[in-house]
């Protein structure tokens, strides 16, 4: 089982609470944990603004959701 800390906030409390379940879960034998943090991953910090039919640009430059017909 994967365990994700999603959040890469400063102050975040993610981390306490994946550690904490990997302690509770870590004894039980019919499961593999992994505690994957997302603070220590590689990823880009803002992806490319890619417009999609049902995504338009907003005049900010974010993606907003266009109306539904």
């Amino acid at each position: 089982m994967a365990i994700i800390v999603g959040s890469t906030r400063e102050g975040r409390f993610g981390g306490t609470v994946a550690n904490w379940f990997a302690a509770q879960a870590g004894p039980r034998d019919d499961m593999v944990l992994d505690v994957i943090d997302l603070v220590d991953v590689d990823l880009p910090m803002v992806r490319p603004l890619v417009a999609t039919p049902r995504r338009r640009p907003t005049s900010s430059g974010s993606v907003g959701r266009t109306p539904s017909s």
